[in-house]
C-alpha cells in the first residue's frame, strides 16, 4: 500500500432503529499509534445540519462529541490529509452519549488519490472499539535496550458492549528465549485499572490469583500494560509470556498487539506488531510471544521437570509444598517464572509451590505418587541440577521424593532422588544432583513392596558389599530408615544393621518408599546386598521383596545405582540376596531367636 490523501469509513447500511449513526472518534494511526493530523474531515449529511454534529467532531480527539451521519445515498465519514499518508491502524470509537446507534456497526475502509474514486482498503470491520491493522506490518524489531516497555492490546477476542477491556493474570518478560524474567526492581503501569484491587502491579506480582483489569475502555488510548525498570536499568524485550485470569471471560484476551519501547514513558516507538492470533480457549491459559527474526537455539536440557513424592514424613499423608526452586546452577537462582505450573493434583493450587512466598503452599489431594512441576516452554528447556523445598507442616512434608523430566511430558527420566534429612518440616532444604560415581559415601535401599503386608516391612539383617559374596561393609557409619511418622530412630535403624539376629527394623505403613540407609566414614561401592528376614515364629515376617538402590555423598541427594525385584523369603530360606546383575553370591549364615 502507498500513501494517499483522502481516506474515509462508508457504511454501506445502519440500524433502522435509530435511522443514523453516532460516532465518536476516528483515529487513523501511524506504526507507532500515533494520530495521523493535518487536514480536514469530511462527511455525507449529518443531524438536522447542525454543526455540532459535523465530521470535524470525530476528528478533535475527544469521545464526549460526535458525528451524526443520516441516511444518504453514499454515508461516509472521511479525512482529506494536506499530504498523503499511509496509515497502519485504524482506530474507530462508536459514541456513547446517546443510544448506540453506531455500536458494532459494519464499515468499509476506502482510500483515493482525487477524492472521486476509491479504491477498498479494508472490507471486514465494525466499530467494536478495537484497534485495527489497515497498512503495512513493517518488521522493525528494536535491537538496543530501554527502561520503558509496554504490551498495546489492538484487537479482541470478542466484542463487548459496554467496551473493549483487557486483563493479565501474569506477564513475564524476557530478553532472549533462553533468559528468564527480568521485570523485578521497577514499576508496573497501565492505562486504566478497574480499582486498586486489579492494579497494574498484580500482572507482576507472584500470587496466582491476582491480575490486572483495565475495566470498560472507550477512550482515545488502547488498553496497555506496561513495566518501567529501575533508574538506570535498561532492557531489550524479544519475548514475553502473558496469562489470563481466570474470573473474565475470554473477550479480553487480545488477537492482536503491539510491544512499544520509550526513553521517557511520553514517546513510544513500536518494537513489533503480532495480528491473527489464533483463538485462546481457557481462562488462566498462558502464551508465549516472541519478536519476528529471534530464533531460538536448538533446545538443551528438557521442557518438563517434576518433583514427585511417594512418601511424607508421616505415611499416608497428602504431600504439601510451600515453596519449590528449581535451579541450573549449584546455588543459583530459581529458573520458574517463565512458564507454566503443572501438576497430577491441579486442585490443589499447584503455582502456590512457585509464587515465593512460603506462607501458600501446594496441597496435593492424594498420597500416591502426587506431583507438581513446571514447563518452561517450547523454547526454554532447561538442565535443572538443584531443587530448593520448603515445607513447613512436618506431617505433610515430602520425604522421599523424586526430580524427573521429559521432553513431552509423557515420558519420564529419572534425574535425582531426595531423602528429606529429618523428621521435622523442612525449611529452605537444598537437593542438589550428585555426580555420576563407582563408590559414594551415602547408600539408600528404597523399597516398594513387602511379603505378605501390605502395611509393614522389616528386616532384621542387612548386608552391603562392595563384591559379589564379600564381606559386609556396614560398620563404623550412620543409619537411617523410615518409619510410621518419619525416620526410625537411629537406634531403631540401626538394628538392620548391627548383626543381631535378635533385633528387627520395622517400617509401619506402606511399603512404598519405606527405606534403609546407611552412610559410611569413607566412599565404597554397593554392588550386591543381602537381607535377612525376621522369622518370630518360624516364618519370614513382612521383609522387602523388591525396590531400588541409590547412593550418593551428602545423605539427602541420590542418584540411581540398580534395582531388585521378585525376593522371595522362605523357612528354609529367611535370607535373600540381591545384587546388581544377579551373579551368584554366598548366602548369610541363619539366625535364630530374632525378635522385635
Amino acid at each position: 500500500m502507498a500513501a494517499h490523501r483522502y481516506w474515509r469509513l462508508r457504511l454501506p447500511a445502519i440500524d433502522g432503529t435509530y435511522g443514523y449513526a453516532d460516532i465518536a472518534e476516528v483515529r487513523f494511526l501511524d506504526r507507532n499509534l500515533t494520530r495521523l493530523t493535518g487536514g480536514t474531515a469530511t462527511s455525507s449529511a449529518f443531524y438536522d445540519n447542525n454543526s455540532s454534529y459535523n465530521a470535524a467532531k470525530a476528528f478533535d480527539n475527544s469521545v464526549t462529541s460526535y458525528c451524526s451521519l443520516i441516511p444518504a445515498a453514499t454515508m461516509y465519514l472521511g479525512y482529506t490529509f494536506t499530504a498523503a499518508v499511509e496509515p497502519v491502524f485504524l482506530h474507530v470509537i462508536p459514541s456513547r452519549q446517546g443510544n448506540d446507534s453506531a455500536l458494532n456497526l459494519a464499515y468499509i475502509v476506502e482510500w483515493s488519490d482525487d477524492g472521486a474514486a476509491w479504491t477498498v482498503q479494508r472490507s471486514d470491520l465494525r466499530m467494536d472499539g478495537h484497534v485495527h491493522l489497515i497498512g503495512p506490518n513493517v518488521a522493525a524489531v528494536e535491537t538496543a535496550a530501554h527502561r520503558y516497555w509496554r504490551i498495546v492490546y489492538l484487537e479482541y477476542q470478542g466484542f463487548r458492549g459496554d467496551g473493549p477491556a483487557a486483563n493479565a493474570a501474569k506477564v513475564r518478560m524476557r530478553e532472549s528465549l533462553t533468559g528468564v524474567d527480568v521485570c523485578s526492581g521497577g514499576a508496573a503501569n497501565r492505562n486504566a485499572e478497574l480499582s486498586t484491587t486489579y492494579a497494574a502491579s498484580k500482572a507482576f506480582d507472584t500470587d496466582p490469583n491476582s491480575y490486572w483489569y483495565s475495566g470498560n475502555n472507550w477512550g482515545t488510548t488502547p488498553n496497555y500494560i506496561c513495566y518501567t525498570f529501575a533508574s538506570g536499568v535498561t532492557r531489550n524485550i524479544v519475548n514475553f509470556n502473558i496469562q489470563t485470569d481466570y474470573d473474565d471471560e475470554l473477550d479480553t484476551a487480545f488477537k492482536s498487539y503491539a510491544v512499544q519501547w520509550s526513553d521517557n514513558g511520553t514517546t513510544w516507538v513500536t518494537s513489533w506488531i503480532e495480528t491473527g492470533i489464533a483463538n485462546w480457549n481457557s481462562k488462566g491459559q498462558t502464551r508465549e510471544f516472541t519478536a519476528p527474526g529471534i530464533v531460538a537455539p536448538a533446545p538443551t536440557g528438557k521442557r518438563y521437570w517434576r518433583f514427585r513424592v511417594q512418601r511424607c514424613i508421616v505415611d499416608n499423608r497428602f504431600p504439601t509444598i510451600h515453596e519449590l526452586q528449581l535451579r541450573n546452577t549449584v546455588g543459583g537462582v530459581t529458573q520458574v517464572g517463565f512458564g507454566a505450573t503443572i501438576s497430577n493434583n491441579p486442585d490443589g493450587n499447584p503455582s502456590n509451590a512457585f509464587d515465593g512466598s512460603t506462607t501458600t503452599g501446594w496441597d496435593a489431594q492424594t498420597a500416591d505418587d502426587a506431583w507438581v512441576g513446571y514447563d518452561f516452554g517450547p523454547t526454554n528447556w532447561k538442565s535443572i541440577v538443584e531443587v530448593v523445598l520448603t515445607a513447613t507442616v512436618a506431617e505433610y512434608a515430602p520425604l522421599v521424593a523424586h526430580v524427573e523430566s521429559s521432553a513431552d511430558a509423557v515420558t519420564w527420566t529419572h534425574e535425582w532422588m531426595c531423602l528429606t534429612p529429618s523428621a521435622t518440616a523442612p525449611s529452605a532444604v537444598v537437593f542438589t544432583k550428585p555426580a555420576v560415581a563407582t563408590t559414594a559415601l551415602a547408600w539408600a535401599a528404597v523399597f516398594s513392596a513387602s511379603q505378605d503386608s501390605a502395611t509393614m516391612t522389616q528386616v532384621a539383617d542387612m548386608e552391603m558389599r562392595a563384591t559379589y559374596g564379600g564381606p559386609d561393609q556396614c560398620t563404623g557409619g550412620t543409619a537411617r530408615g523410615s518409619a510410621i511418622d518419619g525416620y526410625s530412630t537411629a537406634t531403631i535403624a540401626g538394628r538392620a544393621f548391627d548383626t543381631s539376629n535378635t533385633t528387627v527394623w520395622f517400617s509401619e505403613g506402606r511399603p512404598v518408599a519405606s527405606f534403609l540407609a546407611y552412610t559410611f566414614a569413607a566412599a565404597v561401592a554397593v554392588k550386591e546386598i543381602a537381607i535377612l528376614a525376621p522369622t518370630p515364629n518360624g516364618y519370614p515376617d513382612t521383609p522387602p521383596t523388591q525396590g531400588e538402590m541409590y547412593y550418593g555423598t551428602d545423605g539427602r541427594s541420590f542418584l540411581r545405582a540398580w534395582s531388585f525385584s521378585g525376593l522371595v523369603y522362605t523357612i528354609d530360606k529367611p535370607q535373600v540376596v540381591a545384587n546388581d546383575n544377579l551373579a551368584p553370591v554366598q548366602p548369610l549364615r541363619r539366625r535364630q531367636g530374632m525378635v522385635c
